[in-house]
Order: structure tokens, then C-alpha cells, then sequence
């Protein structure tokens, strides 16, 4: 399990050199030296609550979560070491081995976590990275002590295992560029997955008309579809453009034909779509080819293509265009 795990920012150098130097995170409302508001009493609640004079059982109840710590969970402290940066530690043994109660604090951090390891406390990972950024969104509402997010779990395990491993040596604060590079990728994943369930060429909803769709918005007319010559020469789309519109340096139309393949993400096209191409623009050599896949190209594919003068687009420069057809 992973937890929210929030400090006293008023107490962030005490926390930060009992985690260094015994490696045990506290936390408050532990009653001081006069409390006695050890967890493991089954009356704490009712005892934080008439200590601190609360007005509700909220926090006494929250700090409760305690005693469902297990080996190896993990506690994302924001904050620590420093305002700005954030920490991951890791709890050593299952609830109550890995809680003690120090009746000898007078600052009220007697609840101490017993960590295996931390992560951050050299103020290398940023609480504004790119790769935290959808946690960091909801952190404002993240406001009692200690609150369960295995909504982020994936996110903090592959910061973890490439903090571990090396991969990485910090996590600093990222710019918007960043922000923006990494948001158009998830669109353009998210546009991929979607595609993948569309019909292929059977329906008006389909990955063929898609193409035309982008075409149409990049300037293209499609004034044929599906011709074939009966010999493995095959065209899905054929296009004209007026590339007066587009440059005052050409004149005349263009043709250009167009192969749709809807393979799957992660499959490879091979040069069965080139060579069908190549069959038609035989007979038309100024015609233009190119051909979009969701998919990605076999080496032997791409080079045959650029041998051609033929344009190949992958799923992830397609969805690209249709993201920018749409909303451009």
C-alpha cells in the first residue's frame, strides 16, 4: 500500500534528522510528555481527541491508519526535506513491529515509523517534476495525516525502482514544455487505443476515412477510392491538391495516392503496403505515394519507401495530424 503521509511543516528539521540519523519518521499529536497517546491503545482516539481538545474525532481516527502499515509500504511525505521537494520511504516490518511510542518527546512527534529506506532526502526530487505532476494536482485535498493514494501507486513504484536501479538521479522541476510534451503524448496514446477499435474501411466511422480526414485539412481533395489493378497494384485514397495554394513556387495539381493499413499498435507493417503503391504509381509517375499504418514500419519497409520517394506515417506522427486536424 502507499500512503500520503503529511508532517507539521513547523517540525520539518526535527522529522528530517530522525529519518537521517535514525531512520524513523514521526509524526504528531503524540501528546508530549504528559499524552501517553500511544496508538496501540485502544482508547486513543477518545484520548487524542479530549488531549488536544478537538472538535471532532477526524484526526484522532486518521492517525489510526497506523496499525494497517505493512512491511515494505510506502509513505510519500511532501514537504520533506524541504518546502518545494518530497521524499518516499519505505516502512520495515508490519504494524505494531514497525511503530514505537516515545513518551520522552516534549514536541509531540511520538509516533515514530520505523523506514528501511528513503528516497529524496537530499533534496534531489522535486515536488513540481513532470512525473509527479498528477499527484501534486490533488495534494491541496490530500489534508489529513495520513491518507491511502494506490491511485499513484504505479507512478511512486516506477520513481522507486529507477531511483534504485540508478535510472535516475533526480527528479527536478519541470517547465511547461515538459508539461506540454508529455500531455501530447498521452493524447496521442489515448487517440491510438481509440482508433485501434474503429473498422478499418467497412463503416463511415473508419480509419480510412480518417485518413481522408486528414488529408481534407491539410489541403488534399480524395476524388477516388479503392482502386486496384487487378495485379497487386492497390490505392485506398487518391488525392489532389493545388499547390498554388500552398507555395508561389509550384503550379499545377499534385496527385497523390494513399495506402490506410489499420494493423495494431505495437505490430510492425511490412512492405506489402509500398509494393502495392509502387504497382500504381507505375503507370503514373508523377503521382506522389504515401502510406499511414497505426502500426509501425519494418526496416525493410522504411527503406524500400525512401528508395521510392514514398512517405511512410506511424500511429504515433498519424495521431499527431488528426489531433492538429482537429483542433488546429
Amino acid at each position: 500500500m502507499i500512503y500520503n503521509f503529511r508532517i507539521d511543516k513547523n517540525s520539518t528539521d526535527k522529522i528530517f534528522k530522525r529519518v537521517e540519523s535514525e531512520k524513523i519518521l514521526c509524526q504528531g499529536w503524540g501528546g508530549g510528555t504528559a499524552g501517553e497517546l500511544d496508538i496501540r491503545n485502544p482508547d486513543f482516539v477518545q484520548k487524542c481527541f479530549n488531549f488536544y481538545e478537538m472538535k471532532t474525532t477526524r484526526i484522532p481516527t486518521n492517525l489510526t491508519k497506523i496499525r494497517g502499515f505493512k512491511n515494505n509500504d510506502i509513505l510519500i511525505t511532501p514537504h520533506l526535506p524541504k518546502y518545494g521537494h518530497v521524499s518516499f520511504h519505505i516502512v520495515a516490518g508490519d504494524f505494531p513491529a514497525c511503530y514505537d511510542y516515545n513518551i520522552e518527546y516534549k514536541d509531540h512527534l511520538n509516533h515514530r515509523i520505523k523506514i528501511r529506506q528513503s528516497f529524496g532526502m537530499d533534496g534531489q526530487i522535486s515536488i513540481h517534476n513532470i512525473n509527479l505532476h498528477q499527484w501534486y494536482a490533488k495534494l491541496p485535498w490530500l489534508r489529513l495525516p495520513i491518507l491511502p493514494i494506490s491511485q499513484f501507486e504505479n507512478i511512486f513504484s516506477y520513481i522507486i525502482a529507477n531511483l534504485k536501479s540508478g535510472t535516475m538521479k533526480s527528479l527536478g522541476a519541470s517547465d511547461l514544455q515538459e508539461f506540454l510534451d508529455e500531455f501530447s503524448k498521452k493524447l496521442v496514446g489515448h487517440a491510438i487505443a481509440t482508433i485501434e477499435k474503429i473498422s478499418p474501411n467497412l463503416s463511415k466511422i473508419s480509419f480510412e476515412n480518417l485518413c481522408g480526414f486528414v488529408l481534407e485539412e491539410n489541403g488534399y481533395d480524395v476524388i477516388e477510392r479503392n482502386k486496384h489493378d487487378g495485379k497487386g497494384g492497390d490505392i485506398d485514397l487518391v488525392c489532389t491538391r493545388d499547390r498554388i495554394m500552398n507555395s508561389p513556387f509550384e503550379s499545377g495539381e499534385g496527385k497523390l495516392f494513399v495506402q490506410a493499413k489499420k494493423h495494431w499498435e505495437g505490430t510492425q507493417s511490412d512492405s506489402t503496403a509500398v509494393n502495392q503503391l509502387l504497382k500504381m504509381m507505375e503507370k503514373e509517375p508523377i503521382a506522389e505515394g504515401c502510406v499511414i499504418t497505426l502500426a509501425k514500419f519494418t526496416e525493410d519497409a522504411t527503406k524500400l519507401a525512401e528508395e521510392n520517394g514514398i512517405k511512410t506515417i506511424n500511429g504515433e506522427e498519424f495521431c499527431q495530424l488528426l489531433l492538429a486536424s482537429i483542433f488546429g
